[in-house]
């Protein structure tokens, strides 16, 4: 995906209704240490890709709002960003669908 979209960082959040909170799969480059595993739905930029499941493209996120800690933008030097939902339908009908973000 990096290579194809030719960016500099992907992560994959998946969205978890019981605790509300975003779980973060599959970043690059693999920063998993440095970065919090969960974060709270609210608040986050990947909240309204999770409800409505439309796109959200931004061309320079230090003028975006929703975007609140701008100090890692300025340390990656990569200002836009573009959430992409995705959905993956139950397998069983006892199990909910997977909702997330890339």
């Amino acid at each position: 995906m990096v290579e194809f979209l030719d960016v500099h960082s992907v992560s994959v959040r998946i969205y978890y209704p019981n605790t509300e909170h975003m779980l973060s799969y599959g970043l690059y480059p693999s920063e998993e240490e440095s970065r919090e595993s969960h974060i709270p739905l609210e608040g986050s930029v990947p909240r309204e890709e999770v409800k409505t499941r439309r796109t959200y493209l931004v061309p320079n996120i230090l003028e975006e709002a929703r975007y609140q800690d701008k100090t890692i933008i300025e340390t990656k030097g990569a200002y836009s960003l573009m959430a992409i939902p995705l959905e993956i339908t139950q397998f069983f009908t006892n199990e909910r669908d997977t909702v997330g973000v890339i």
